[in-house]
């Protein structure tokens, strides 16, 4: 897991994923984003990080043919 980007005014966090090994494994190709548990691991840390609800959306996936995956972790709405 790489940090690219961290900001605490506003919160935000870009976090690429090296061997997700929840969408390695995915079963065929997918046209989604496939890391449902990962992601949601990710918003809990930076939940708990930044002190306000956030939410994470995988914008990059190896589900979906991507090297790697990334989230992008913003403030719930």
């Amino acid at each position: 897991m790489k940090v690219l980007k961290i900001s605490d005014n506003p919160p935000y966090a870009h976090i690429r994923v090296y061997g997700c090994f929840e969408c390695e494994c995915a079963p065929e190709k997918s046209d989604k984003p496939y890391s449902h548990l990962v992601k949601g691991m990710i918003t809990g840390v930076f939940t708990r990080l930044f002190g306000v609800e956030m939410a994470a959306k995988e914008i990059e996936c190896v589900a979906m043919g991507g090297p790697h995956c990334e989230f992008e972790v913003y403030p719930r709405k």
